[in-house]
């Protein structure tokens, strides 16, 4: 009585294993970019209205830009707001101030030793308009970055870091 002896099931060949793996490895990271790309989108607050006169005046007095972008003013206005609860009105306060100050010379210290609630505010809307950047730390979002006024007031000469120059090379050629 001898047992008829099966031959072993073949083992799945390297090939298959490789591309199986790349598969869920595939399907996995695109999983993981969805989510990412999700959360980046809900992190940016979409100009879902204009901003006010207010803010644009207070906006062009602080930065000494007379043209600023209405896009990017609405952008920069709704995240400011989604970070402060109270930033529309005191934008009013700030404006006011600003108002019966004659102008924003001396502006900050003006505030500063009145310890006005909206002290605050002159730093904010100028580092929103020239960094793109709303918000501190762990909460901080980036709002824009080609029309911010730091890459916009030197566009002529250079252009914002991580975009592409020319050809390939062309970084190392002595700027003009």
């Amino acid at each position: 009585m001898s047992q008829e002896r099966k031959p072993p099931a073949a083992l799945p060949s390297v090939a298959r294993r490789r591309f199986m793996s790349g598969t869920v490895l595939g399907v996995v990271a695109g999983n993981l970019g969805l989510e990412w790309s999700e959360r980046s989108e809900a992190a940016v607050p979409a100009a879902t209205e204009e901003a006010p006169a207010e803010f644009l005046s207070v906006s062009a007095q602080l930065t000494g830009v007379d043209n600023l972008s209405p896009s990017v003013a609405g952008r920069l206005y709704a995240a400011l707001v989604a970070d402060d609860g109270g930033f529309r009105d005191a934008v009013k306060v700030l404006a006011g101030f600003i108002v019966k100050a004659g102008g924003v010379e001396d502006l900050q210290q003006q505030l500063d030793a009145a310890q006005s609630a909206v002290a605050p505010l002159p730093r904010k809307i100028v580092t929103a308009w020239y960094t793109g950047i709303v918000g501190d730390g762990l909460h901080a979002r980036c709002i824009a970055y080609e029309d911010t006024l730091m890459n916009t007031t030197v566009a002529e000469h250079l252009q914002p870091q991580s975009y592409s120059l020319g050809n390939y090379g062309a970084w190392a050629k002595q700027p003009v």
